[in-house]
């Protein structure tokens, strides 16, 4: 799979092989279920002690969070229906893409402190457990910095 920004101010991703889908639906099942949105939604609203928060923000954090995951699902899904070999990240999808790879990068922190690996390791040597999540969670920052970069939201 290759990324990168366009002249027109979009993000392309380009599918090199048919397991490039399968990375970005794992990004999906990092990101969702109501365990992963809920435990984010606490995550933002930790160091409020408003009681309101658990009434009328954080139901909404957790929607928020749902429509997103489906925005991005509904646009890999097309992708992947159309045998498309690629597609693009725009503007008006940016907030959501970016806000379901974060639900998947802090999933991954959450459940495997990957930031607590210095930065020399090398997941070919390191703990075999550990390859995948790293390599996911190296993904994920790369595709929400070019979010950040290349598209307003």
């Amino acid at each position: 799979m290759k990324l990168g920004p366009t002249i027109d101010g979009r993000i392309k991703i380009e599918i090199d092989h048919s397991g490039d889908f399968y990375l970005l639906a794992e990004m999906l099942q990092d990101a969702a279920g109501d365990e992963q949105t809920t435990h984010l939604a606490n995550h933002v609203g930790q160091h409020l002690d408003d009681e309101d928060w658990e009434e009328f923000v954080k139901p909404d954090l957790v929607v928020k969070f749902k429509q997103d995951i489906l925005t991005v699902s509904n646009i890999l899904a097309a992708a992947q229906d159309e045998q498309q070999k690629e597609f693009f990240i725009s503007s008006e999808d940016a907030a959501a893409w970016y806000s379901t790879v974060n639900q998947a990068r802090i999933f991954l922190e959450g459940k495997y402190e990957l930031s607590e690996l210095d930065e020399e390791y090398d997941p070919i040597s390191g703990d075999p457990d550990l390859v995948e999540p790293f390599v996911k969670g190296r993904f994920y920052i790369q595709l929400q910095s070019l979010i950040l970069e290349y598209l307003e939201f």
